[in-house]
């Protein structure tokens, strides 16, 4: 019954990484008309939710004809649901609607912008603007004797209202209006966010020693082969035995072919970890001297989600608080679009971890994009570091870094933030920082 609960409640959505697939087809489709001005992703895949509803693609043009055509002549459209001047909706073969919004080129920064922020971002600028006797809407912008104000790009509509650019990801309405108003009247631009080409490696990696479908070895190739300096294998433990969780032998075992490949890969830092399971009562799966062998501890739990929100909150305070937990895996356990996450006190865990250290985990998966970004405020305050990990099972699953540094952004995190985009000794020392309370 909570499973058919969830299938209605989330009917309609989309993962991120689903949505990006088809929207990358009809968007390319748009950009190679040789009507189109200008084609661009809106709507919240533009602000980088981690599930989509719909795909917007905006695009500028004086011949809204012929871009309707190349739109509709993209492979893989179920049916044509509408079809019209300036707006044409199909349903991809996925399953997705895809919306084409066409304006002319004088239109399309205030259209782009319009059809990017959140109902209540987009409701907070035209309150700004009224407030100045002007209009906002997606057709441009107008001052109180209703001129016409230049909108050349979307910066010109902040730079109008006396705000500084805020990046497409933070347009929600959380406070991001405020803080620009308060940036620009100090003359200053809004923090660069963190960037994908800014990752140098990643933790939190698994493979054929216990689930994953590619060999160590295939692995630490494909993460030399991006260019990284640094790669993290991290199996899962004994206790997850349904996932081919290693004993103690067989992660000594691990360790020796890792010494193995690290004469192999002089170039890339190698690091010997484990996700090792949270028991019921908040110990660790190996005892203190086995995990005191490896390079790092990513913490996760992976059974008895329905405990109480106390219980449930002591558990994870008590696994924080171990001298050898490096990382916070995957925090509330929330399978997008299947499963919520556990009941827990966020609040103070984060406190914990900010306490103890702890690098919060960013798990890129799409299925999981979890600590969700709506904690972005609270981490900033609270100095906690985050590692963007793909938790890939395979060498394909280490592109999903992608999907998590969009959450990054939306958090609002810089690439200082963020320990994967840090120099490899300044890593490495940080991944150690749990061993001096050991």
């Amino acid at each position: 019954m909570k499973g058919i609960k969830n299938l209605r409640r989330f009917a309609g959505r989309n993962l991120t990484a689903k949505a990006i697939h088809v929207s990358d087809r009809f968007l390319a489709s748009v950009k190679n008309s040789k009507a189109v001005d200008e084609a661009q992703i809106a709507g919240s895949l533009r602000r980088s939710r981690e599930t989509i509803g719909d795909i917007d693609i905006l695009a500028s043009t004086d011949d809204p004809t012929t871009l309707r055509k190349a739109f509709l002549a993209t492979a893989g459209i179920r049916e044509v649901e509408s079809e019209g001047e300036t707006k044409t909706r199909v349903l991809s073969e996925e399953g997705i609607g895809v919306d084409l919004r066409i304006v002319t080129p004088e239109q399309f920064a205030t259209a782009l912008h319009h059809f990017t922020g959140s109902r209540e971002h987009n409701t907070h600028l035209r309150q700004r603007a009224r407030e100045r006797s002007w209009k906002l809407n997606e057709y441009g912008l107008w001052d109180a004797a209703d001129n016409a104000l230049e909108t050349p790009d979307e910066e010109s509509i902040f730079e109008h209202l006396e705000l500084a650019w805020i990046p497409p990801e933070m347009r929600e309405d959380l406070g991001e209006v405020e803080r620009a108003a308060q940036l620009f009247q100090q003359q200053e631009e809004w923090p660069e966010l963190v960037e994908l080409e800014q990752i140098r490696g990643t933790l939190h990696c698994h493979s054929t020693w216990s689930d994953g479908k590619a060999s160590l070895r295939e692995m630490v190739q494909s993460a030399a082969d991006r260019g990284w300096k640094y790669y993290g294998t991290a199996d899962h433990s004994r206790t997850a035995s349904y996932a081919g969780g290693l004993s103690i032998e067989q992660l000594r075992q691990q360790r020796a072919e890792i010494d193995q490949l690290r004469q192999e890969f002089p170039d890339l830092i190698i690091l010997h970890g484990i996700e090792s399971d949270i028991l019921s009562d908040g110990s660790l799966d190996y005892p203190d001297d086995v995990l005191a062998e490896l390079d790092y501890v990513v913490a996760s739990v992976h059974s008895n989600f329905s405990l109480a929100k106390q219980q449930q909150t002591d558990r994870i305070e008590k696994a924080l608080r171990s001298p050898y937990t490096t990382v916070w895996g995957h925090p509330t356990g929330r399978l997008l679009l299947q499963r919520e996450a556990y009941e827990m006190d966020m609040t103070h865990l984060l406190e914990v971890a900010a306490e103890e250290q702890v690098i919060v985990e960013l798990n890129a998966n799409p299925h999981r994009l979890d600590i969700d970004w709506r904690w972005g405020v609270r981490v900033q305050e609270l100095g906690i570091d985050i590692g963007i990990h793909p938790d890939a099972h395979s060498v394909a699953g280490l592109d999903d870094i992608e999907h998590g540094v969009g959450i990054a952004r939306k958090m609002g995190l810089t690439a200082s933030q963020v320990t994967n985009t840090w120099k490899p000794e300044q890593y490495v020392e940080r991944l150690a920082v749990h061993r001096l309370k050991a």
